[in-house]
């Protein structure tokens, strides 16, 4: 099982699920562009966002859910996603971009554990 990571952005490669599955559902949970481009995930303490070039990737929300963990990224050419600020404001640290071969994808969050603490969400 593939994992694939940018600051708080994990994918996790899922296998035994086919396009098709997505594409057959009646497309009610599917992320629609915005300037040509997906936002897969937004970081709560900077405000960027990972996003893909929407001419290689779909993205699914799982049934009935609003936000974006669970989703399934489908990425049908090899592609990147990009850390950047989507409101114009200057970047500040922005992670790599990072190569996503073509593939399906299930979108979590990184966690941060510390022993003897509550485990939290990695805030990017």
């Amino acid at each position: 099982m593939k994992q694939l990571v940018q600051g708080d952005l994990l994918l996790v490669e899922v296998s035994g699920e086919t396009v098709e599955v997505f594409r057959n559902h009646d497309g009610s949970g599917r992320i629609q562009p915005q300037d040509g481009k997906i936002v897969i995930l937004i970081g709560e303490k900077t405000g960027h966002a990972h996003t893909v070039d929407a001419e290689t990737a779909e993205l699914y929300l799982p049934c009935g859910n609003t936000n974006f963990y669970g989703s399934r990224l489908v990425v049908v050419a090899d592609t990147q996603i990009v850390h950047e600020r989507l409101d114009g404001k200057p970047s500040g640290e922005l992670h790599e971009s990072m190569d996503v071969p073509a593939g399906i994808y299930t979108v979590k969050t990184q966690r941060v554990y510390m022993p003897k603490v509550e485990s939290r969400r990695v805030r990017d």
